[in-house]
């Protein structure tokens, strides 16, 4: 089903679980893992949780297996781990 899925370039398949399905164009402007990432954090943290917790959450979700990958962290403009916290750069002077 996931591979039917992923033919159709109106869907796309996010997460390193590649189990996230997202379609392109969406009303909330998700097109990467990032943009999901940024936005379940935004929508539902507020911009900012314990980084382990949103993990699990991410699991919980399918989005990611079994952690959250080195690379979206490394390479985000959008996303910062601070101690044991993720947070949306744009909170950065406020943390």
């Amino acid at each position: 089903m996931r591979a039917l899925i992923a033919e159709d370039e109106n869907i796309r398949v996010l997460g390193n679980a590649r189990n996230a399905f997202v379609f392109i164009p969406n009303p909330f402007g998700v097109k990467t893992t990032e943009d999901l990432v940024c936005f379940l954090l935004e929508q539902k943290h507020e911009g900012a949780c314990n980084f382990n917790d949103f993990e699990d959450e991410l699991k919980s979700y399918g989005i990611i297996g079994k952690q959250i990958g080195k690379s979206l962290l490394t390479n985000s403009q959008r996303l910062t781990k601070k101690g044991h916290e993720l947070i949306l750069n744009e909170l950065l002077d406020y943390a």
